[in-house]
């Protein structure tokens, strides 16, 4: 019986890990989804690393540059962070610095297994939470699922149950005074 009350109390958990690179993960592609299967990275990994390329295309760092987020569940810190490290070796090369200028080079030495260079880097753990305490109302966070439609219905469930007659995100209507804006331009 105790056995079963501690499961029910397990803390789901996700590693991260945020990453800035020098250059895209697949030649002439922004953004690119690679996925290391259970056990390809290590043996004794359970679980799929997940890494997300994004490019200045969508925003998210300056132009020439491209931001990687890496995801995995685990059980603890040290595992979980310990997946991401391995898959930020696969996939990037370290700088080094050749002048003051801080020019960046990769360390390989073949054309071909040019990786991205990793510019900056940092890798965390963060405790899945949900639920509800007295008056604070909580929607579940984002966990290692690219998916986020779990989210949006339990945050359509949350906001339906505190205002029962509104609408949930409604459209917005075109503009009424469409007439009135060609008056303001003369």
């Amino acid at each position: 019986m105790p056995s079963d009350a501690s499961d029910s109390n397990l803390t789901r958990k996700v590693a991260r890990g945020v990453c800035i690179i020098s250059s895209s993960i697949k030649e002439a592609s922004s953004n690119v989804l690679v996925v290391f299967p259970p056990k390809s990275l290590q043996e004794q990994q359970a679980t799929a690393v997940r890494a997300l390329q994004l490019s200045s295309n969508v925003a998210v760092c300056p132009p020439g540059m491209f931001m990687v987020y890496l995801s995995t569940p685990c059980t603890d810190a040290f595992t979980g962070k310990q997946y991401i490290n391995k898959a930020m070796e696969v996939l990037f090369s370290t700088q080094t610095s050749d002048d003051s200028e801080g020019h960046l080079e990769t360390t390989s030495k073949n054309i071909e297994d040019t990786k991205p260079v990793l510019i900056w880097s940092c890798v965390y753990v963060q405790e899945i939470t949900q639920g509800t305490s007295g008056t604070v109302l909580s929607c579940p966070m984002p966990d290692e699922n690219l998916d986020y439609r779990d989210i949006l219905e339990s945050t359509k469930q949350l906001f339906t149950d505190t205002y029962p007659d509104e609408e949930f995100l409604p459209r917005n209507a075109a503009p009424k005074y469409a007439d009135d804006e060609s008056d303001l331009a003369e």
